[in-house]
């Protein structure tokens, strides 16, 4: 048993290839600080491997819902999470104490710290399996995990491990043995029912100084080492010829089951983590007030809408320095494709941009995602293009270079695909912009996928009833005040106008006063 099974807490069907997007997805994951958001989960959690799992997302609605039913009853039973993570905790040493002892040179010093493993390894997995049985998990994921667990606990191979296991740990208590040091000489031989009086008695004359009220505290911090020096290990060895039998089963035991770990439960305890990591990580949010929701998902073209949403990365940010986090709506319609974002500079579109591709990203982990209520679209691709600095050994033009990225976006792209597009062809002039966006927006219309454009260029937010504007506001009391909220509106050039009216001193008061005076 567990030799030809997989079971998969994180894949439905774990027998196929799940590949790293990673190489392929650099472009957007800067784009949309994915990176970000991993390093943060990962500074918080001190857990690298969620790397492993961060760029495979899911492109099945059953496979996220398998996610989402794990996810959720993770938070509704506090009990079950501890439980999970005291396991991978237990794991994690287990599979320590084997890494080291791979790395020790002398044999007894090795088998030793693999024989501990063991134990840790024994009791983790009984004690899991004791737990589950009082827990009734209902998840899919869970449910065949624990059904796995209590047949392996039960196996004939389990059980016999454990016998063996202790038939070496009861030898191991029986050896007995005292060390007799002369200077550089060390006498090892066995304990033979020594009278120890006449040594307890001179330690206690002699420590018989330090009672009393006025004595000094002798404290000494001891180093802990964990491998053997070149005379313990010496010492070991003269011990295991004092106790040949006794060492002969530890050695039979490291042989036979030198390789302990079940494949099933070791990647239970590293893909667990993945559900326990990224809940552990959203509380730092959820105690600012700020909500997370698990979408609904779907692979068809209809109405699609998230409340309370928020840029998970800058969010993070704003947390540490103890700022407010803007939280922001959007919705299109069934008939409606492209949403064109438009308002002033520095006004939140960029993060408004980033906020709706890490929302359709998380979608596609499967994990809870920043929001009170949602409904996603499933896409097959995400695609980005992002203004960036001119990089001086780039040979061609900016626009150049602009127009083949989104040429490679248009080619590859499918009617299921998400193409995000920010402040393009800010290099060229008012017209060729107005020219090359246009065609590009027809692109994306005739493929019929979704796609949100952050652009200077409003008469793009009037290309048809496929098209949403969305407007970046500012304060009514005070234009120059930025709000960072993105609204649904049509597009009407007054928030920038007033801003750059505000900021050159052109604003109706200000003229009235220089008039009048």
């Amino acid at each position: 048993m567990g030799g030809e099974t997989i079971i998969s807490v994180l894949f439905m069907n774990p027998d196929k290839e799940n590949k790293s997007i990673y190489e392929e997805y650099k472009t957007v994951s800067e784009d949309l600080h994915l990176e970000h958001i991993l390093k943060n989960m990962i500074n918080e959690t001190k857990n690298g491997n969620l790397a492993n799992y961060f760029y495979i997302p899911l492109n099945d609605i059953d496979e996220i819902k398998y996610r989402h039913e794990i996810f959720m009853e993770l938070e509704e039973k506090p009990s079950l999470f501890e439980g999970l993570r005291n396991f991978s905790d237990e794991m994690d040493v287990v599979k320590r104490e084997l890494r080291f002892s791979d790395k020790i040179e002398y044999k007894y010093n090795k088998e030793g710290w693999w024989l501990e493993a063991l134990r840790k390894y024994i009791t983790a997995v009984n004690k899991l399996n004791l737990f589950l049985s009082q827990i009734e998990v209902s998840s899919k994921g869970l449910r065949d995990f624990y059904t796995y667990l209590k047949e392996y606990v039960e196996s004939k191979k389990f059980i016999e491990l454990k016998e063996n296991f202790e038939k070496v740990r009861s030898a191991l208590e029986e050896v007995v043995y005292c060390l007799h040091i002369d200077g550089l000489k060390v006498m090892v031989y066995k304990y033979e029912e020594e009278d120890d009086k006449e040594y307890e008695d001179e330690i206690i004359k002699t420590f018989e100084r330090f009672k009393g009220v006025g004595y000094k505290e002798y404290d000494v911090k001891i180093p802990i080492r964990t491998g053997m020096d070149h005379v313990e290990n010496e010492i070991i060895n003269a011990v295991a010829r004092l106790y040949p039998q006794h060492f002969e089963l530890l050695d039979n035991l490291y042989t036979s089951y030198y390789q302990f770990l079940d494949r099933v439960i070791d990647r239970f305890s590293e893909e667990i983590k993945f559900y326990l990591d990224y809940l552990d990580f959203i509380k730092i949010f959820k105690e600012k007030g700020l909500k997370f929701c698990y979408p609904e998902v779907t692979k068809n073209k209809e109405d699609l809408y998230l409340y309370d949403g928020f840029d998970f990365a800058l969010s993070y940010e704003k947390i540490r320095k103890d700022e407010p986090v803007i939280v922001n709506d959007f919705w299109v319609g069934e008939k409606e494709r492209i949403i064109i974002v438009t308002g002033p500079n520095q006004g939140g579109k960029t993060t408004f941009a980033r906020m709706f591709g890490q929302i359709h990203y998380l979608t596609k982990l499967g994990v809870p995602i920043p929001g009170t209520k949602a409904k996603i679209f499933l896409c097959d691709n995400i695609f980005t293009h992002f203004e960036r600095e001119e990089k001086v050994q780039n040979l061609k033009g900016k626009l150049e270079s602009d127009l083949l990225e989104l040429k490679h976006i248009l080619s590859s792209a499918t009617s299921e695909s998400l193409i995000i597009l920010n402040e393009t062809f800010s290099s060229a002039t008012m017209s060729d912009a107005k020219f090359l966006a246009k065609n590009v927006i027809q692109k994306i219309l005739d493929l019929d996928c979704y796609a949100l454009y952050v652009t200077f260029i409003e008469e793009l937010a009037f290309m048809g009833e496929k098209v949403v504007s969305m407007v970046a506001t500012v304060s009514k009391e005070d234009p120059s005040i930025k709000t960072f909220k993105i609204i649904r509106k049509p597009a009407d050039g007054k928030a920038y106008a007033i801003l750059l009216a505000e900021k050159y001193g052109l604003t109706y008061e200000k003229l009235k006063r220089r008039l009048g005076a």
